[in-house]
């Protein structure tokens, strides 16, 4: 699978797998997420090679072809991305959890569903990083970059695709949380903040 790159509209550059199969996308994806989870950009042949150590393309197809032709079910996603070292929460969400998706090692794998689909079927997505909209950035591994609220319903060039699921992924212990609230006199009286102020700063109250 090739490794591609596109742009959001706030200027970032994404990089990512495009799959080259019908039914590679959930393979595109967890190859990008993984990536995206533990901060990997290097060129195509590094990370191919770094991902070789845990997965092979053939063996891969061969070993979850699946009876209906389509691709890897999500928990075979999910147990491969913990065999890869990272922490992987699956939920039957129908929205995406914003708090829980950055681009500092937070993706999100994202479940899609169309109505001219069995229900077996569907594609796979992946959710990067918020924007300046506050729409979530999604890489579509069919090599284009969608900004689309967090759900439930995405509108894709083919059609609006509802969400089935919702995978975060994540290196252990890097769960994202929201940020705590922080009140000015805590500010204040922390002395690594005071210190910015430099000489003679002194914290109001």
């Amino acid at each position: 699978m090739p490794l591609i790159q596109r742009t959001d509209s706030d200027g970032v550059l994404h990089q990512f797998w495009e799959q080259e199969l019908g039914g590679d996308c959930a393979l595109a994806s967890a190859w990008t997420a993984i990536c995206l989870a533990k901060l990997i950009t290097t060129k195509e042949d590094e990370v191919a090679l770094g991902l070789s150590i845990y997965w092979r393309e053939d063996i891969l197809r061969e070993h979850f072809k699946r009876d209906d032709g389509g691709g890897m079910y999500p928990n075979q996603v999910v147990d491969k991305l913990r065999e890869a070292g990272l922490r992987a929460d699956y939920t039957n969400s129908t929205t995406v959890d914003i708090s829980r998706v950055s681009s500092d090692g937070h993706p999100a794998i994202v479940g899609l569903w169309h109505s001219f689909q069995k229900k077996s079927e569907g594609h796979a997505i992946v959710a990067t990083r918020i924007n300046s909209k506050g729409q979530v950035v999604y890489l579509d591994p069919w090599g284009f970059i969608m900004e689309r609220p967090a759900g439930p319903i995405i509108s894709r060039p083919d059609g609006a695709w509802g969400i089935r699921y919702v995978t975060y992924v994540s290196q252990p212990g890097k769960v994202r949380k929201p940020p705590p609230m922080v009140l000015p006199d805590q500010v204040c009286r922390d002395p690594v903040q005071q210190s910015v102020g430099g000489p003679g700063f002194v914290p109001t109250r």
